[in-house]
């Protein structure tokens, strides 16, 4: 039965307003109220859309950052060359060991006077470290071609374009330092 008698100054309130503001709570609507699945499929569709957002963001992320961790590398190996240049009067060449590539970091390499002479306190490695990601030297120059211990290339390739092709780099996606005018 609903309650109609109840005035609230001079006002007598219908059964839809008593059951709005819970006063008739014997009529009450006994439906559960929940979502549907068209709500709960549009919802778990937005969350997926923006964390695929979101998780693609992060991946470049974190490829900008291990390309700036090269460029860091590169630039801070190069400074040991140049100071080990200045004070033994030649860059390490393969007179100081192996100097080809990925072998100058070993344990022969020939960058490992840097280490020994105090110059460098460890020889870097690439932040990825896999077959495509290496840090590499040697003492090759396009121009003048030919090798010899007044001339260093040091490089690795990037995950991202590096616009190495204006520092004379054929790859864009070169990251490096060298004393050659045409390093490629």
């Amino acid at each position: 039965m609903i309650k109609t008698d109840l005035k609230i100054k001079g006002f007598t309130p219908t059964p839809i307003i008593l059951r709005r503001f819970g006063a008739d709570f014997i009529h009450q609507d006994n439906r559960c109220r929940g979502f549907t699945l068209v709500e709960l499929l549009v919802a778990i569709t937005i969350i997926a859309i923006l964390s695929a957002i979101i998780f693609a963001s992060f991946i470049e992320s974190r490829k900008k950052a291990r390309d700036t961790a090269r460029i860091s590398d590169m630039q801070q190996l190069g400074a040991a060359v140049h100071i080990y240049g200045a004070t033994y009067g030649k860059y390490p060449s393969s007179s100081d060991g192996e100097c080809a590539g990925t072998g100058s970091f070993g344990p022969s390499g020939c960058l490992q006077v840097l280490v020994s002479s105090g110059v460098y306190h460890s020889l870097p490695q690439d932040p990825m470290n896999t077959d495509s990601h290496v840090y590499q030297y040697d003492n090759t120059c396009a121009n003048p071609s030919g090798s010899g211990d007044n001339r260093y290339r040091a490089w690795t390739t990037g995950e991202r374009e590096q616009d190495a092709t204006v520092y004379g780099w054929t790859d864009s996606m070169t990251i490096g330092v060298t004393s050659c005018a045409d390093p490629e």
